[in-house]
C-alpha cells in the first residue's frame, strides 16, 4: 500500500477470510475501497483501461455494490 512499485493513487480491495489471516490489515482498514462481494474487471475494448466492479454475493441478483475506476492500464498498448 506505499508507492514502492507504482506512483499515484489507487484503490485497495480485500476478500475478508478470518481474523487471524487479516489481522495484519487494521491499520489499512481506512485506506481498504472494498471488503465484501465479488470481484468483476471489465476491460475496455481495446485493452486501454478498465473498471472494477464489486458485486453483492449475499443475495441472489448480484447487486453492485461499488464502481471503481476506470483505470489505466499499463503495457498493454498495442497487443
Amino acid at each position: 500500500m506505499t508507492n514502492t512499485h507504482w506512483p499515484g493513487r489507487r484503490e485497495n480491495m480485500v476478500k475478508l477470510y478470518g481474523e487471524k489471516e487479516t489481522a495484519w490489515l487494521v491499520e489499512q482498514f481506512g485506506k481498504i475501497a472494498g471488503t465484501q462481494g465479488h470481484v468483476v474487471v471489465r476491460v475496455a475494448p481495446g485493452g486501454s483501461s478498465y473498471r472494477v466492479i464489486v458485486v453483492d454475493d449475499r443475495k441472489p441478483d448480484g447487486a453492485v455494490q461499488s464502481v471503481h475506476g476506470p483505470y489505466q492500464a499499463r503495457g498493454a498498448a498495442g497487443r
